[in-house]
């Protein structure tokens, strides 16, 4: 399949997105095609004239300029992903970067950062169930349960995705995107640590791994049907 209406990437954060892009984004797409989306009030009148829209944002920001999308994203293990982010943001160096999560980051432990902070739990199931869901859900639990959260991206995934990646099978994810946007270069780029001294998911205590699995209990079972539904 390919396409040439405008594709958007839904950069979820710690999941490859960087490498996806230096690997296969930037031998095919110029730089002049590439719309770096960074918040709401960065309103474009032309953003159809570009091939490619990115940034970190849920699906449905098509919505704001409409026109008609394609969209593609690249996932991940959900605690790892969880644990890499964190750690993510403690290690920016504050010279350079202050990340907006950095004084939370260091007044938390990687448990609490998520316990305490329902907005950064089940980040990979939000994202891909798009703005409305994941707002109803965040201030209407009761109308709007996880059940439902979930149910709306495995069908967001399922019917309004045209490709995805997993990190943990990163090159075969590569070549599967080559094949559905008849893309013909690519760098050889392999994900990327940008984090120092994390732990693994297994190096985890016991309590810590299982506070981590309830904080993103969707995330999970989001991941395990696209894991079983990847196409390749």
């Amino acid at each position: 399949m390919c396409t040439d209406t405008t594709i958007f990437f839904t950069h979820i954060p710690k999941t490859s997105g960087t490498s996806f892009k230096e690997t296969l984004l930037t031998p095919n797409i110029p730089e002049v095609s590439i719309f770096r989306y960074r918040d709401k009030r960065q309103w474009m009148n032309d953003i159809g004239s570009y091939k490619i829209v990115t940034g970190h944002f849920k699906y449905g920001l098509h919505n704001f300029f409409r026109i008609n999308p394609r969209y593609i994203t690249f996932l991940r293990d959900p605690l790892d992903r969880a644990i890499s982010h964190y750690y993510f943001i403690k290690d920016c160096d504050r010279s350079k970067y202050l990340h907006p999560l950095r004084d939370i980051a260091d007044a938390l432990s990687l448990e609490e950062f998520y316990s305490k902070n329902v907005r950064l739990q089940n980040l990979q199931t939000h994202y891909i169930a798009g703005y409305f869901a994941s707002e109803m859900h965040y201030r209407f639990p009761w109308l709007f349960s996880s059940k439902m959260l979930l149910e709306c991206a495995c069908a967001n995934l399922r019917r309004y995705y045209i490709a995805y990646g997993l990190q943990e099978r990163f090159d075969d994810s590569i070549k599967y995107f080559m094949s559905i946007l008849d893309w013909k270069k690519r760098n050889y780029v392999e994900p990327k640590k940008s984090t120092s001294n994390r732990p693994a998911v297994s190096d985890l205590e016991s309590h810590v791994k299982e506070s981590l699995k309830r904080t993103h209990r969707l995330d999970i079972k989001f991941y395990q049907y696209a894991c079983e539904n990847f196409p390749i």
